[in-house]
């Protein structure tokens, strides 16, 4: 995994069967926190989690246009493993951070690595 992504440990991998994306998880599931998705070690996207990060993850898989961020991401992972790119998620849990704390953390993150994905920071 990516060593500038200190403290994030492996949460799972995606796959393309087909069109359809699929994310096969690492373990048990766990809430709250900052994600990152990797193309092949690089990170590629930062973000918040404040639900269950695997409901976050099934959220990527078939995204309505209403959900913007996955909806504009689901097409990145699919073309990055259609590129035979392994693509990975990475998770760190934070679970007494507040919204404003994950942001800000998700936000420095994002200013020191410039993952191609991320539209600001």
């Amino acid at each position: 995994m990516n060593a500038k992504l200190g403290g994030f440990k492996p949460f799972g991998s995606w796959i393309l069967e087909g069109t359809q994306l699929t994310f096969k998880a690492l373990g048990t599931d766990e809430h709250h926190g900052l994600f990152a998705l990797l193309a092949d070690d690089e990170v590629m996207y930062v973000g918040t989690c404040e639900v269950s990060f695997r409901h976050r993850m099934d959220g990527l898989r078939n995204p309505p246009a209403s959900q913007q961020t996955h909806y504009r991401l689901a097409p990145c992972i699919r073309s990055a493993l259609s590129s035979s790119q392994r693509v990975e998620t990475a998770i760190l849990v934070m679970p007494e951070a507040t919204r404003q704390e994950l942001k800000e953390r998700r936000d420095a993150l994002i200013r020191q690595l410039s993952p191609a994905w991320n539209l600001r920071a």
